[in-house]
């Protein structure tokens, strides 16, 4: 792989801001906020996060943060919902379904991920994986690109 998997993580302008600063903080802890941009879908504004995810030359480690990036991801949810506030965003990147952060289920979060960190499909079986099962499958991917 040539450089690093760029995806966009789109959030509804009415999440309140506290959930929006704790996202960007979650999503820097693995990978690069490269830009923030506000777009209007369906009369509704949000705020588009540009982000880097970190896998060139870094195989395992790469692996790892990704798995772990998934990690934070969810639990963000969670605090979202406990909040009283669904998690109004969705993951998207080209050639790749989006996935709404508010029906979504912990491991398509993280398979999502993986799929754009290894820049393909990812088999069936990584559904129900364990995280370990997972960062395996992916370092391998990333160590023969």
């Amino acid at each position: 792989m040539d450089e690093d998997p760029i995806i966009t993580v789109n959030v509804s302008s009415e999440m309140p801001d506290d959930l929006l600063t704790s996202l960007r903080a979650v999503l820097r802890s693995e990978a690069v906020v490269q830009d923030e941009k506000r777009r209007v879908f369906t009369g509704v504004e949000w705020a588009a996060l540009i982000v880097i995810l970190k896998v060139t030359g870094a195989g395992a480690g790469a692996a790892a943060g990704i798995v772990a990036l998934g990690r934070q991801i969810n639990a963000w949810r969670r605090d979202a919902r406990r909040a009283s506030k669904e998690p109004p965003g969705f993951l998207e990147r080209p050639n790749q379904p989006q996935l709404d952060l508010a029906t979504a289920t912990d491991a398509e979060v993280r398979n999502w991920l993986v799929a754009a960190a290894a820049n393909r499909e990812v088999p069936e079986w990584l559904a129900t994986a364990t995280d370990e099962q997972v960062r395996a499958w992916l370092a391998q991917q990333l160590n023969h690109q």
